[in-house]
């Protein structure tokens, strides 16, 4: 098996599940859901991946390139 090492720079949203009541976790899941309905569109961050473990959810995107020169 081959490793292709791939430079990109992600972003990792990471949101606290503790003090979290059901509605703000339902928030949480359809931005995970909104990611992936736009993840086609150019205008958009490209959702990698969305998991969850004990503490927190997360929802990694592909960082724009144009950021860059924003900063």
């Amino acid at each position: 098996m081959k490793v292709k090492e791939i430079k990109r720079r992600l972003a990792v949203k990471a949101i606290w599940k503790w003090g979290k009541d059901e509605e703000k976790v339902d928030l949480v899941l359809k931005e995970r859901e909104l990611h992936e309905k736009l993840n086609d569109s150019p205008w958009f961050a490209k959702m990698l991946a969305a998991w969850h473990d004990v503490e927190r959810f997360y929802i990694a995107t592909v960082r724009f390139k144009y950021w860059l020169a924003w900063i």
